[in-house]
């Protein structure tokens, strides 16, 4: 629970200004002495009325934090401050006095009977009660409203934890699919070419060791993507040598932008598997990517053959696409636009 701290400068300063207010209601009231109004008695014992409360208050307020009204816990509480406004009453009343005698001291007045102090409307029980449950509400609505802040703060922290927990599980459900698919590719290669899968396994190791420093980063520059990015295709060329061509496109002022780790490869890998791989003859896998004001707008594109409907539905349904679609969504929300379009005979864009 939020600790309640009552500041004193503001607390005197609440009471001078209610002293003075009430005395100029008190001026028009007039106190009974001789049929005359006396103005200087007036704000005396409204500030005498006032700063007993401003004495008062903080143990008001605590009582209020430690009996609180709950649902299903109001009767001990409704006991405790039905009881405490009327002892608060009689404790101001006598404080009021007290206080009351020493302003006249320091100011020089003469004094005035009690008793005509009291016949003041402002000077009654009732309104001493009513100010201890006033006290009392300040300190619950206080209360709650710092609990209803603390509520909100945790559920925004464990929304963001979530969000983390799941990007987390995302991140290393991609990385084990990218390693089974290019140590498939190594034992492939191996059949035919033992130096080239060597060199293959040395690319990987060095791939490999790029993503494990960036560590548990979701977001990194486009420019160190890009060097991942560049790694794997290393991999893949040493796979299908001249009939895997790749093009760059990059705008410079793009290249400090902040995108999810292994953005870019899965939709590489996608192209070449579903786009390229099927074609007998060269291929080719164009990237690029522009600034468009706060936007990065990026594009994986191939030249291949295009998918079948079976395949296609097959790519929606992939561990990359998807993979991709709920990284962007819970980095981004609706801040992100993921699409593809198809063009028959001139290959498959993301």
């Amino acid at each position: 629970m939020p600790r309640f701290r009552v500041s004193l400068k503001l607390s005197w300063v609440g009471s001078t200004a209610f002293g003075l207010l009430a005395a100029t209601i008190a001026a028009g009231v007039s106190y009974v002495d001789q049929g005359e109004m006396y103005l200087t008695y007036a704000l005396l014992g409204s500030l005498s009325y006032w700063y007993s409360w401003a004495l008062l208050a903080p143990s008001v307020l605590y009582l209020g934090g430690r009996f609180r009204f709950a649902r299903g816990a109001w009767r001990v509480p409704m006991a405790a401050h039905i009881t405490g406004g009327f002892v608060y009453a009689v404790v101001h009343l006598s404080l009021m006095v007290m206080v009351h005698s020493l302003l006249l001291r320091l100011t020089g007045e003469t004094g005035i009977p009690v008793s005509t102090i009291l016949q003041s409307p402002i000077f009654t029980g009732a309104w001493d009660v009513m100010i201890y449950w006033s006290l009392v509400g300040l300190r619950h609505a206080v209360d709650y409203y710092g609990e209803s802040q603390q509520r909100a703060l945790d559920e925004s922290e464990l929304r963001t934890r979530l969000a983390e927990a799941r990007l987390d599980a995302l991140r290393h459900q991609l990385q084990p699919h990218f390693l089974f698919n290019t140590l498939h590719a190594v034992s492939t290669l191996m059949h035919k070419d033992v130096d080239a899968a060597d060199r293959m396994l040395a690319r990987l190791s060095d791939l490999l060791r790029l993503t494990m420093d960036k560590g548990a980063v979701q977001e990194l520059a486009l420019k160190e993507e890009l060097d991942l990015l560049e790694k794997y295709l290393k991999i893949e060329q040493a796979r299908f040598g001249n009939r895997l061509k790749v093009e760059l496109d990059v705008e410079p002022e793009a290249l400090d932008a902040q995108v999810p780790s292994l953005l870019l490869q899965p939709l590489v890998e996608n192209a070449i598997r579903h786009g390229l791989a099927p074609r007998v003859t060269p291929g080719r896998i164009r990237v690029e990517a522009r600034r468009d004001g706060d936007v990065l707008r990026l594009a994986v594109e191939d030249n291949g053959c295009g998918l079948s409907e079976q395949a296609l539905s097959a790519f929606r349904q992939g561990i990359g696409l998807n993979n991709t679609r709920a990284r962007l969504h819970h980095l981004y929300g609706d801040g992100h636009h993921l699409s593809f379009r198809q063009v028959a005979g001139e290959g498959f864009t993301v």
